[in-house]
């Protein structure tokens, strides 16, 4: 007997088959449904009032992807309320959570210097010696600068976090132009998605590269290089932020220009301010506070020029120019910052 089959089955047969293969196929990795809770590896996130959502969401989808069980555990089970207020209630606490394999310490209000007898170091320390991987994303390096667990380590954190790092860690050698340091147990990540680099980094390392690219491409649809030699520290509007970071903070301002590369960047921002004289010195104190060079103050009728030269931690010279000038529009003047690279260290 001739059986004859419509293409619309034949199709859908093949695709049957072809799943069926991959799942018997051991050459492709494990999903979460194919892995027992206890065979699978378990991802303890820390996350706290104020925690950076990037911090903790961007490795949590990176293990989760890569078939991890991944927890978050808090001080208590009471709701925490992220950076951008988001509500997220933890699954445990810090008595009660499965052993974990790796910690993730995200960044966000984080101090600079804890206590040793904080009891979030306090738990840090009683993991340590029993946990696989301990990775910080952004300042949640400081949760182990406070610790001993990272001295005579390579680490780093946020750009414009860095040169605190430095005083706050001075045992440790602070990496300026890397998005994260694999130190063996303890990896450091740089901020926000540096976060996802460095979990993938990882995944990489415990599952191996074809693992951690299967998990990009397909886990994340997520364009990530691994040899990439891209350093926010090193992009030259990295300056713009640090000459920003005034009181009252510079928060009421419509950007206008934000361009450039590596060795240039020009910006402009439209500022409501009620005294200009007051917004001048407080941007003459960043730079001062910065050690930046002047080359020259200008002032005018018509606006405030600021002209700085500033080296970095790589040897790299800038020049910081910056003007301001009232807008037509009452308690609102225009801040144009121009960066470009003097010289450059030689690679």
């Amino acid at each position: 007997m001739k059986i004859s089959i419509s293409p619309i089955w034949f199709y859908a047969i093949l695709i049957l088959l072809a799943c069926q293969n991959v799942k018997e196929n051991p050459a492709v990795a494990s999903s979460r449904d194919d892995r027992s809770e206890t065979s699978r590896k378990q991802v303890a996130i820390f996350i706290f009032d104020g925690v950076q959502i990037i911090d903790f969401t961007g490795p949590y989808e990176v293990f989760g992807a890569a078939g991890y069980q991944v927890f978050t555990v808090a001080e208590s089970l009471e709701p925490i309320t992220t950076s951008m207020g988001m509500t997220v209630v933890p699954d445990y606490d810090l008595t009660t959570h499965p052993q974990a394999d790796i910690i993730v310490l995200p960044g966000g209000n984080v101090p600079h210097q804890l206590d040793s007898t904080d009891r979030r170091i306090v738990w840090i320390e009683e993991q340590a010696p029993v946990v696989d991987h301990i990775m910080s994303v952004c300042n949640g390096v400081f949760f182990l600068t406070s610790t001993n667990l990272v001295q005579g380590l390579r680490i780093t954190t946020n750009a414009g976090m860095l040169p605190h790092l430095s005083h706050f860690a001075p045992a440790s050698e602070v990496i300026y132009d890397a998005r994260f340091t694999d130190n063996g147990q303890i990896i450091t990540a740089g901020g926000f998605s540096a976060g996802i680099d460095a979990a993938l980094h990882l995944v990489g390392k415990l599952d191996g590269r074809p693992a951690m690219a299967y998990v990009a491409n397909n886990g994340m649809e997520y364009n990530w290089q691994a040899n990439e030699s891209y350093s926010r520290y090193d992009m030259a509007d990295a300056w713009i932020p640090i000459f920003l970071d005034v009181y009252p903070p510079l928060f009421d301002k419509k950007i206008i220009k934000y361009e450039g590369d590596r060795d240039q960047w020009e910006s402009l921002f439209h500022i409501r301010r009620e005294n200009i004289g007051e917004l001048i010195e407080q941007l003459q104190e960043i730079a001062q506070m910065n050690e930046w060079d002047v080359i020259a103050k200008i002032s005018d009728s018509s606006g405030k020029d600021l002209h700085y030269t500033l080296n970095d931690a790589l040897g790299n010279s800038w020049s910081l120019n910056t003007t301001i000038q009232p807008l037509a529009e009452p308690d609102f003047y225009s801040l144009e910052i121009k960066v470009g690279r003097l010289t450059k260290t030689a690679e």
